[in-house]
């Protein structure tokens, strides 16, 4: 089985934002690129890691996910 590649995911995350009733692009191009490479493209990776990372802005009152909350992100999930 193979993942998404990184502009597929690129449009999964828009498209799973837009149903969530976000307007805007809050992923930087650097945080796809690191969720691309830690989920090697499979959905629920990605779904995982973004999950933690919503999470991780919500409590720092941060309005956008760069490459320092995915780090984040994933060192909660890897516990």
């Amino acid at each position: 089985m193979r993942g998404l590649s990184e502009p597929e995911t690129r449009e999964y995350l828009k498209s799973r934002m837009e149903l969530a009733g976000v307007t805007r692009d809050i992923f930087t191009d650097q945080a796809v690129a690191q969720i691309h490479s830690t989920s090697n493209g499979f959905p629920r990776n990605i779904n995982n890691i973004v999950n933690a990372c919503l999470m991780f802005c919500k409590w720092r009152g941060i309005d956008s996910v760069d490459e320092e909350v995915v780090y984040q992100a994933n060192i909660e999930l890897a516990v």
